[in-house]
Parts: structure tokens; C-alpha cells; sequence
């Protein structure tokens, strides 16, 4: 019985370990709005007080892109 358990949560788990990033290409959208999605993502963590991450921002490309 726990070892169907066990391997369930291992199954579950693997199949959670796609990032935004691939989803979001994966889905159809340009790299570029992939990689600001998550820029976007890092900076709001961070603005919301959360220890890890730091405002990123990728001027030069926004301007051009």
C-alpha cells in the first residue's frame, strides 16, 4: 500500500517539473514574451518582499523587441 503511495507522489511530482517558461513556448508564444513573463515574475517576488530573486529587467531588448 505505501509503496503505491510512494511512487504515486513520485509520478505526481515529476509531472509538475515543467517551468513557465516551457509551458508558455510550449503553448505557442515567442521566446522573447517567455523570458519578460518570467523577468516579470522574479521582480514581483521580489517587490512583494520575497528573500530570493531581484528586479530583472532587460532593457535594451524591451526597447528593441
Amino acid at each position: 500500500m505505501w509503496r503505491c503511495v510512494g511512487l504515486l507522489a513520485v509520478v505526481l511530482a515529476l509531472g509538475g517539473c515543467q517551468t513557465t517558461h516551457e509551458d508558455l513556448i510550449a503553448k505557442g508564444y515567442p521566446p522573447a514574451f517567455a523570458d519578460g513573463f518570467d523577468d516579470g515574475c522574479v521582480s514581483g517576488r521580489q517587490a512583494a518582499g520575497s528573500i530570493s530573486g531581484e528586479f530583472r529587467k532587460n532593457v535594451p531588448r524591451y526597447l528593441k523587441d
